[in-house]
């Protein structure tokens, strides 16, 4: 039971019921509220119907996603946030996005052992891709990471989305 110290007295916080943790918030960010909240692991498994080592992976993996956010923030990656920014704040499309577009190789390699590698490549796909800003870095994500055999010419026929943005903006 989680307490409270208030007006010099240990006060009890309410318990909330599991199953309200899942009625607003997808399932892995539930499981990790409700573990923050104190509920044990075996409760969690036993009403999402999952082990308790699916539980512990779920939370261990949210852990290291938050450790390399950190780590990001502190590299000034994410300078145009809040510096009290949380990674729940910025949304996993984000951080992705950011980490493939600015962080180091290492960092990179770390993102593709925490989020699969068919997200990451739906993030790149939609969000970086065709921004011929990052052509290189396109086209070394595209060879090394998503082990696609092809040419800088991939890359040619592609819009530039922020200069069609400001064409729009000038008009």
């Amino acid at each position: 039971m989680k307490i409270d110290v208030a007006n010099h007295s240990v006060v009890p916080i309410a318990k909330i019921p599991i199953e309200d943790y899942f009625q607003n918030l997808p399932r892995n960010d539930a499981i990790i509220q409700a573990v923050q909240d104190g509920c044990q692991q075996n409760v969690i498994a036993e009403y999402t119907k999952l082990s308790t080592v699916a539980i512990s992976k779920i939370i261990k993996n949210q852990r290291q996603k938050e450790a390399l956010f950190e780590k990001l923030k502190m590299k000034g990656i994410f300078w145009s946030y809040e510096k009290s920014a949380l990674l729940r704040d910025l949304g996993d499309e984000i951080f992705i996005e950011h980490t493939l577009k600015y962080a180091d190789f290492d960092d990179v390699v770390e993102l593709f052992t925490l989020y699969p590698k068919r997200r990451i490549i739906s993030v790149w796909d939609r969000e970086l891709k065709n921004d011929l800003r990052f052509k290189k870095l396109n086209l070394f994500l595209a060879r090394v990471f998503f082990n696609m055999d092809i040419e800088a010419d991939y890359f040619k026929g592609g819009l530039n989305e922020r200069e069609k943005k400001l064409r729009l903006l000038a008009s």
